[in-house]
């Protein structure tokens, strides 16, 4: 469905991202791991089309990543809405872009998906960062967003509602068949949704191995998958 071929990122004599490989199936879940500064963020900047590598490519469906489209969509760490906007109002952004009527059934369908409907006319400012969150995947979902790219998504809520948000999203990802790429810092996260982990070396620059993830949603088998990996 999406694939990274031999990409390369420089800025002059600094490489950032070396000879990257990836293909992501349809309906599954990709997890970069890594330490903070590795190179995670740079190359979901890259799969959405938001920067161009300076060697290799990217497909999408066959086709090259020369620029955002539709299809796949960025959450940004800081959730990316508009603080002058409603949740309403940040919701029915990809409508207002395509210049289309707003869809009120496919609208209502995603807000009681993500319960959002008390919150539909307050503000950003007015919001937890979990509801945050669920408005920035409300957003690409009516985006029509076929791949998901998270960057650190739960990292600023605490346990319980990062527990609660992360249960809810993987059934809604997995019930709409939505591919999903998420980077993380975290074990834990990455055992409970990678089908696949990419770990990048300590030093960044290119991953240190890609692996099938055997245990998925088994959180307390952190330590065999340190193992299989160290």
């Amino acid at each position: 469905m999406l694939h990274v071929k031999d990409v390369t990122l420089a800025y002059g004599d600094e490489v950032v991202l070396e000879k990257i490989n990836l293909s992501i199936e349809e309906g599954k879940c990709l997890v970069i791991l890594g330490p903070s500064g590795c190179g995670k963020t740079t190359l979901l900047h890259l799969m959405a089309g938001l920067k161009q590598p300076s060697q290799g490519f990217i497909e999408y469906q066959g086709k090259r990543v020369v620029e955002p489209i539709q299809e796949i969509s960025m959450i940004f760490q800081g959730y990316g809405l508009f603080p002058w906007k409603t949740v309403r109002e940040n919701l029915i952004l990809p409508y207002k872009i395509r210049k289309e009527k707003v869809n009120e059934g496919e609208l209502a369908g995603v807000v009681e998906e993500l319960r959002l409907k008390k919150h539909l006319n307050k503000y950003p400012s007015q919001l937890s960062g979990g509801q945050k969150q669920r408005v920035a995947i409300g957003r690409a979902m009516l985006n029509n967003a076929r791949i998901i790219l998270m960057d650190e998504p739960f990292s600023a809520l605490d346990m319980e509602i990062k527990k609660d948000l992360q249960a809810r999203l993987k059934a809604l990802f997995e019930n709409r068949n939505i591919t999903v790429v998420m980077v993380t810092h975290s074990m834990e996260e990455a055992l409970a949704w990678g089908d696949w982990i990419a770990v990048f070396r300590k030093n960044g620059v290119t991953f240190d191995k890609i692996v099938e993830n055997p245990y998925k949603d088994k959180i307390e088998k952190k330590e065999e998958f340190m193992q299989m990996i160290s």
